[in-house]
């Protein structure tokens, strides 16, 4: 978010975004006239009901989603209609992603796993070195050959983080990255990210039920029927 004086970059802004979908007859408005600027560095946290527009949000502003009206910025070029391969390259080297489920190819082991983001242009000897370094980073340093039926869900989630910040991008998403794990593994995870920020100066943005997981940001959102309806980040 913008602050007097702030001498940071916009790295995310959503102007007069709404997302329409029509089921059936039906008219669904996922998110209504959304104005959102994310300074680069900044922690957010998006609170909401399931239907609210918590992830759509998330999806449009990490360009998995076209919004149906209104303009989203990322690191200062407009992507509203971008076509496919375009947006592509901004997926890969700006943005990170963590989701729940992980979604880790099964049958490649964690090294892999984390190389999967850069494999399109081609592997190399570097890209290899830093796969490597990041699963130590993460703990993961004797787990690095293990496919991720052999991992544990907070193991899983740690090579699912380090595949995320394989490009080195400015800007992490996790949409519910804790809903799959215990309460001990997800406050290990958490604490990653919370270092990603503080250490690192990744900008973040997470989406969450948890409301222990949404205090730890720095701004605080909350969303109901597809609107941003408060900030408690001041």
């Amino acid at each position: 978010m913008e602050n007097s004086g702030d001498e940071r970059k916009i790295e995310i802004k959503c102007e007069n975004v709404s997302k329409v979908y029509k089921l059936g007859n039906s008219i669904v408005k996922a998110l209504d006239n959304v104005n959102l600027t994310i300074m680069s560095g900044d922690y957010i946290s998006i609170m909401g009901p399931s239907g609210s527009g918590k992830t759509t949000l998330l999806n449009i502003i990490g360009a998995l989603d076209h919004p149906t009206s209104g303009r989203v910025y990322l690191d200062g070029y407009d992507i509203t209609n971008l076509p496919e391969r375009k947006l592509t390259f901004f997926r890969r080297n700006k943005i990170g992603f963590v989701f729940q489920a992980f979604y880790l190819i099964p049958t490649l082991t964690a090294l892999d796993n984390v190389l999967t983001p850069i494999m399109p242009r081609g592997v190399k000897p570097a890209d290899k070195e830093r796969a490597l370094m990041l699963l130590e980073m993460l703990g993961l340093k004797n787990r690095v050959h293990h496919k991720p039926g052999e991992l544990s869900g907070g193991e899983r989630q740690r090579v699912a983080i380090a595949r995320a910040l394989i490009s080195d991008p400015p800007i992490i998403l996790g949409d519910e990255l804790t809903g799959e794990l215990d309460s001990k593994t997800g406050q290990e995870i958490m604490d990653i990210i919370d270092r990603l920020n503080s250490e690192l100066g990744k900008t973040i943005v997470i989406v969450t039920h948890d409301i222990k997981v949404a205090e730890r940001a720095k701004i605080k959102l909350r969303m109901r029927d597809g609107r941003i309806i408060e900030d408690t980040g001041f």
